[in-house]
């Protein structure tokens, strides 16, 4: 399915953020195996999904499959990763907010297909206050397949592993959306 594969021109792109695609996909299916055995995770049923990494204004987006994609619909978990991306760009511009939203939970609409699991890459996101200017945005990081605040930990703990985010603004956001994995898991990740 070629939604599924990352594009021919991605590594280049990857790059930019630093890692290799390999060394995120990898991380990335550690720490999914790790959040599956924690005991606050409860959903057998659901061991695997989509990862999206997009650049700012989606100028180029990669989706990796991860441990076990549900067999449902692989492209609608794709297009929801993908959509948890683009309302965090389009909030980011958003001329009318001041505040540049960090975490697609914040955004949660359900009518829209709008679920938590995506957050906004860069590493000036430490928790002081932020003035955005064109250099301060690396792009998107989202998950989906598992319920939406394990996708949220799941991207969260990965973002700091690749050292995209502080791991101070990844619990600010934790504690946002009340997330019962993201502790658990960041610990258990550092074993």
């Amino acid at each position: 399915m070629e939604t599924l594969k990352t594009a021919k021109w991605a590594p280049f792109k990857q790059q930019h953020l630093g890692k290799d695609i390999s060394e995120v996909a990898n991380r990335a299916a550690e720490i999914l195996n790790i959040l599956c055995q924690l005991p606050e995770y409860d959903r057998k049923d659901r061991e695997g999904g989509l990862l999206a990494l997009a650049g700012e204004y989606n100028r180029w987006q990669t989706a990796l499959a991860i441990g076990e994609v549900p067999d449902n619909d692989p492209d609608k978990y794709c297009g929801v990763a993908f959509k948890k991306c683009y309302s965090l760009n389009e909030a980011l511009h958003d001329d009318e907010v001041n505040n540049p939203v960090m975490s697609s939970f914040l955004l949660r609409n359900e009518e829209s297909g709008i679920y938590g699991g995506g957050i906004l890459l860069g590493r000036f996101l430490d928790g002081s206050s932020i003035e955005l200017n064109d250099e301060t945005c690396y792009g998107y990081l989202a998950f989906s397949g598992l319920p939406e605040l394990a996708d949220e930990a799941l991207v969260l703990v990965l973002a700091i592993d690749m050292k995209w985010i502080y791991e101070k603004f990844a619990q600010d956001i934790a504690k946002t959306s009340s997330n019962p994995y993201f502790d658990a898991l960041l610990k258990a990740s550092r074993k």
